[in-house]
């Protein structure tokens, strides 16, 4: 295995370069294949990312896009033009890089991936050791500013070693942390994307019988795009009915995304997931925390109480949902968007584990009987609302501002959240596309209805403006 070194480089000089920053987002840096990114700016990026963690070794993945491994050849060619040695792991989840640092004498990586976005747009989502992202506040500014500077080459060019091994290793850490053979018939829609060459053979490793939907990798999303969502997830749900098996799962494009099917056909929301692995870790370790971000339901928080356990919110993010998961030391983590975050994997989320522990909640038996505990309240959809980058924080900022000096009661945790008496509506800049999303839930039908229809008339209202 690779073994960290000193890098004994020459002086870097620095002369400002412009370059297009619009692909540098929240979470990750992210854009449009040939237009917003580009081979040249995956180089640079590889070189100030190189010269962030101080020219230390590396590990690189990329997902199954069809721009991914050019971007990964000019990202490789800038790591190791800076003086990083780099572990190239092929094509594999996102979320098995992030495990890979745990078993190797690295600094953290990169992915080249666009995650769930539409197939003509590709990212770069740099991480530090143990899947800690360098995201906005947490060192991407810092990036950014060596992407402008530029980082000349070093004196002694890093190498690039395969790292098929590597991936061996992350395979085994998944079963041995599950630690159980695991009984029951899954259904897997895999959308084409990078858990195609994976799930199946850890589902069968780990004792489970699987059908497969979806299962060539491939970066055109010929089947149902990389995000799975409620209108293309009915193959599924059919499948899961037909066959009779316990529940369905399906993947976002990189692999760090869930979202499930109970038997009966019913699209699990992933905050009612949260719920259901709460109840879990909490029967087994009483009074442990629950990370959940902003978004998520009221149902967390009644069954994290009901089992003696301590909830703690979040903005929503990988970035920010690991942070406190490693700071707080929780037993399980969860967005609505469907990241599941484990402590059995220091935090990490994956969506092949997340699998695996539904089926040990549910032991063989269907899903949709375990769901008559979780409380269910009126709520909506996430509401999604064009707005152009440039703009859309502006909105929910005037918006914040608005509701506060009518005398709402307003948490700006992440974006604006309104909460009254009845429920809360929750309005926040995507971080990742142009788009404002609200999402609101209440104790009844007339309390949501009221909520919404406040938030989404000084919404409009503003981003009329």
């Amino acid at each position: 295995m690779l073994a960290a070194k000193n890098f004994m480089l020459g002086q870097r000089k620095s002369g400002r370069v412009e370059g297009d920053l619009s692909a540098f987002r929240a979470y990750d840096i992210r854009g449009i294949y040939g237009k917003t990114l580009t081979e040249r700016i995956a180089e640079r990026v590889g070189m100030a990312f190189s010269a962030f963690l101080q020219f230390a070794p590396l590990v690189v993945a990329h997902d199954v896009r069809l721009s991914s491994q050019s971007l990964k050849r000019a990202l490789l060619r800038g790591l190791t033009a800076a003086g990083s040695d780099v572990i190239d792991l092929g094509l594999v989840p996102t979320p098995f890089a992030y495990l890979a640092t745990l078993k190797a004498d690295v600094a953290g990586g990169v992915v080249v991936t666009a995650s769930h976005n539409p197939p003509e747009w590709n990212g770069l989502k740099l991480f530090r050791k143990g899947g800690l992202l360098v995201a906005e506040g947490l060192g991407l500014e810092e990036v950014k500013e060596l992407y402008l500077k530029g980082i000349s080459r070093g004196n002694k060019e890093g190498k690039v070693y395969d790292g098929k091994g590597l991936v061996s290793e992350v395979e085994s850490l998944l079963l041995h942390a599950l630690n159980e053979s695991l009984v029951g018939e899954v259904a897997v829609d895999v959308g084409n994307g990078s858990c195609a060459l994976y799930a199946e053979p850890l589902l069968r490793e780990a004792g489970l019988k699987v059908t497969v939907l979806n299962g060539e990798p491939d970066g055109s999303f010929p089947s149902r795009g990389p995000e799975p969502k409620d209108d293309n997830l009915q193959p599924l749900a059919r499948l899961v009915r037909e066959r009779g098996h316990n529940f369905g799962v399906a993947y976002d494009g990189d692999g760090d995304r869930a979202v499930f099917v109970d038997d009966k056909g019913r699209i699990l929301p992933g905050d009612i997931t949260l719920a259901l692995f709460a109840k879990h870790y909490l029967q087994r370790h009483r009074g442990g925390k629950v990370i959940a971000d902003v978004a998520c339901s009221m149902a967390v928080e009644d069954v994290v109480k009901k089992y003696g356990g301590e909830l703690l919110l979040s903005r929503v993010g990988h970035a920010y949902l690991l942070n406190a998961m490693v700071r707080e030391r929780a037993l399980i983590g969860g967005e609505i968007a469907g990241h599941f975050y484990f402590s059995e994997l220091n935090g990490i989320d994956d969506a092949i584990f997340a699998t695996m522990k539904m089926a040990q909640v549910v032991t063989g038996s269907p899903l949709s009987g375990l769901l008559e505990d979780i409380p269910r309240y009126p709520s909506t959809p996430v509401i999604t609302y064009d707005c152009p980058d440039e703009r859309k924080f502006l909105v929910v900022d005037r918006l914040a501002a608005k509701l506060e000096s009518e005398g709402y009661t307003i948490v700006r945790l992440d974006g604006v959240k309104v909460i009254d008496d009845e429920g809360w509506a929750l309005v926040r800049a995507s971080n990742t596309l142009p788009q404002i999303k609200l999402r609101a839930e209440a104790k009844s039908e007339e309390g949501l209805r009221r909520l919404l229809g406040l938030v989404e008339e000084e919404l409009k209202a503003l981003m009329l403006a």
